[in-house]
């Protein structure tokens, strides 16, 4: 795998991830709303839907936790990752 293919998985990952919920996981949300009967929980699971769906449409990070993504980059005992950030 060279550099710059290694560049774009990353990139390409870390965009899905940070702009798509699992479908799943907005199914679950769609449940909880149907049967959520206190009204602020109900407005909080609604908010976090629309949010993942504004998300997933402009490809705008979701706020699903803290809004920041984390990657864990395994790259095995005898390769280095640079800190180095390229445009």
């Amino acid at each position: 795998m060279t550099k710059p293919s290694t560049i774009l998985i990353v990139q390409q990952t870390l965009i899905r991830a940070s702009t798509r919920f699992s479908d799943d996981k907005k199914a679950a949300l769609r449940q909880a709303i149907a049967t959520e009967s206190n009204p602020n929980a109900k407005w909080v699971l609604e908010q976090t839907l629309e949010n993942a769906e504004i998300a997933e449409k402009t490809q705008h990070p979701t706020c699903d936790d803290t809004g920041i993504p984390h990657i864990l980059l395994k790259v095995g005992g005898t390769k280095s990752v640079s800190a180095e950030v390229e445009e």
